[in-house]
């Protein structure tokens, strides 16, 4: 009896704790890269694994977000739909965002999950986003030439048996150089950021770990991802000789997996 009555007293004071662990109001992170490629700076917002969660109605508090950024590009680092779920939030943030910035998109594991998927691919280039399928495109941002280059999932293999995302890549990229114009990568998985550094990317943009799901407090450590436990790499800027990466906590909620002390994030980039 003694112990209960120590505890209860101290029970209201551990609400707001719990209550800022369990935070799932999106929060804006913020990078600044120089490239020393560009004469006017780029603005870039990173969306990832939204795996159809909507934030707001008709994603009003996510586009809110997206907007006050006044992004001159919006990149979208895959599963931002979910077998689970219904499409209609991605397909409520994507006809807003076209309408903010261009859009490029990467698929991610759970997009190929999707038996019809290719249906969505077309409902989505009707609206004006670019898929990016082991390709790139060079494309001018405010009267600059930069380049801009997606990366297939490994998922891929679900549709096409035999598909290898490191051989589409080697197929797609090995005759770029590192030349005067900057180059963009967007790649749903971090854990492959070697892979990825083999070509003169100068940034690539990733999602996928969800943070880490659990992130302890002070060390900004996420705690588990599809690699393990106390992954490398699930949020924040990395490096990796001249290329850098950027990785999205992603934007997903599921009730029956609570994101400990890390809320959904949008990513703003400036490229300088």
């Amino acid at each position: 009896m003694s112990i209960g009555k120590n505890i209860l007293p101290t029970l209201p004071a551990l609400i707001p704790l719990v209550a800022a662990a369990l935070r799932n109001e999106i929060v804006t992170s913020r990078h600044v890269l120089d490239t020393g490629k560009l004469n006017r700076p780029i603005k870039i917002v990173l969306l990832a694994d939204l795996h159809s969660t909507r934030h707001g109605k008709r994603q009003r508090n996510l586009v809110e977000k997206i907007r006050s950024e006044r992004p001159d590009l919006i990149m979208m680092a895959g599963d931002m739909l979910d077998e689970r779920r219904t499409f209609a939030p991605a397909a409520e943030l994507l006809r807003y965002a076209v309408k903010i910035a261009p859009v490029f998109y990467v698929s991610g594991n759970h997009e190929y999950c999707i038996k019809n998927i290719g249906y969505f691919f077309t409902a989505m280039e009707k609206l004006g986003v670019s898929i990016l399928r082991d390709e790139h495109k060079t494309i001018e941002v405010n009267g600059q030439s930069i380049l801009i280059a997606g990366a297939d999932d490994p998922e891929l293999d679900r549709f096409i048996p035999g598909y290898k995302q490191s051989t589409a890549m080697r197929k797609a990229f090995s005759g770029l150089k590192d030349d005067g114009l900057p180059k963009i990568l967007l790649a749903h998985r971090p854990e492959l950021f070697a892979r990825y550094a083999r070509y003169p990317f100068d940034l690539v943009l990733s999602g996928h770990a969800h943070g880490g799901q659990v992130r302890i407090p002070f060390l900004d450590r996420g705690v588990l991802s599809h690699t393990g436990l106390f992954p490398r790499y699930t949020s924040g800027m990395h490096s990796l000789g001249k290329c850098r990466m950027i990785i999205s906590r992603g934007l997903s909620i599921f009730p029956l997996l609570p994101r400990v002390y890390n809320p959904p994030e949008i990513v703003s980039i400036m490229l300088k």
